[in-house]
């Protein structure tokens, strides 16, 4: 099928769609930095405003271990991060494999499937905000209604097309890195930050501490005498970041970037010219992080897309195949 047929179905709404322009000159390194800075801090900010609308947020959370992959925050309006933009990708480049979709090398064609991909991006967003507002992500339907119910939707796509600019600029080459990997990184070292050097006071057992690791350990070394105690608690405390985990990423880190480096030279000769010998370089980590994504983005679905099956089908044998959700945490529609 060829795209331009493909596009046909939904070219009306994808001309709609704003577009970032692609640069008619160089962009110099420090417009590059200026750009970058601008871009994360309107990402960032949208990871820490509260969605308006929602009555309760203490229900299952199925994304709570792919949110640092997807640079998603709960209850704000980077609810789904980037994961949208990736699926949509992956969507389509799956479609590409399988010849179901015939993509031709043309600038005008490309220029096409970016905006599908934007439009596919743009309804998914649509369909998690249904879900999520289904499964009592934001409290039970009937308590928000629907008024309320909208008006999250609405924040979400806001969000969402906002996000799918961020990500055009960088794609463009306004900003120094690459989509999508520029607001992962973005927001693992903001986390990482965070947990290290938090000021924010947290009462606990053993009464107030800091939540930063470094930050708690500089704390116990000016109240505490016994340095023995101070090294336990500081690498062992439970709940919150402490000393262990903080060095624990930062082995992570060195030896996921020594890995990269590892690369095999694969001997290639031609048939047809004799004594003629190349090498191609295959990098140890060739997959790098797709497997992850995949895995992190099609398991919390299935679970959703489970819970809200089981709202409405709980005595069907083959709904409960795929789960059976405890009644504290099912879905009232």
């Amino acid at each position: 099928m060829d795209i331009s047929r493909f596009l046909g179905f939904v070219k009306w709404f994808c001309e709609l769609l704003p577009e970032v322009t692609k640069p008619d000159r160089k962009i110099e390194l420090g417009e590059k930095r200026l750009w970058t800075i601008i871009v994360l801090f309107i990402f960032m900010l949208c990871c820490q405003i509260p969605l308006f609308g929602i009555k309760s947020s203490e229900s299952v959370d199925h994304f709570f271990h792919m949110r640092v992959i997807w640079a998603s925050h709960r209850g704000t309006p980077m609810e789904f991060g980037i994961m949208p933009i990736a699926e949509s990708q992956f969507i389509l480049l799956m479609l590409s494999w399988f010849k179901l979709i015939n993509v031709h090398d043309t600038q005008y064609n490309h220029g096409l499937l970016n905006r599908v991909q934007k439009f596919l991006a743009l309804l998914l967003t649509v369909v998690y905000s249904v879900l999520f507002i289904m499964t009592g992500m934001y409290g039970v339907y009937k308590q928000i209604g629907v008024t309320f119910s909208l008006l999250i939707s609405m924040q979400l796509l806001i969000a969402g097309l906002i996000t799918l600019m961020l990500n055009d600029i960088v794609k463009k080459g306004y900003c120094l890195g690459t989509e999508i990997s520029l607001f992962i990184v973005a927001d693992i070292c903001g986390t990482i930050m965070w947990k290290a050097f938090s000021t924010l006071t947290v009462y606990t057992d053993q009464g107030a501490e800091y939540e930063g690791a470094i930050v708690f350990l500089l704390q116990l070394l000016s109240t505490e005498k016994d340095k023995m105690i101070v090294l336990r608690r500081a690498f062992f405390r439970q709940n919150l970041p402490n000393l262990m985990s903080f060095l624990a990423t930062i082995f992570v880190f060195v030896t996921v970037i020594y890995l990269k480096g590892f690369r095999v030279q694969l001997p290639l000769k031609s048939t047809k010219r004799k004594g003629y010998q190349t090498f191609y370089p295959i990098n140890l980590l060739y997959t790098s992080v797709a497997p992850t994504h995949l895995q992190s983005t099609f398991v919390p679905m299935f679970n959703l897309f489970s819970q809200v099956l089981s709202a409405k089908f709980n005595e069907n044998v083959f709904v409960n195949l795929l789960g059976v959700w405890a009644a504290s945490i099912s879905v009232e529609l």
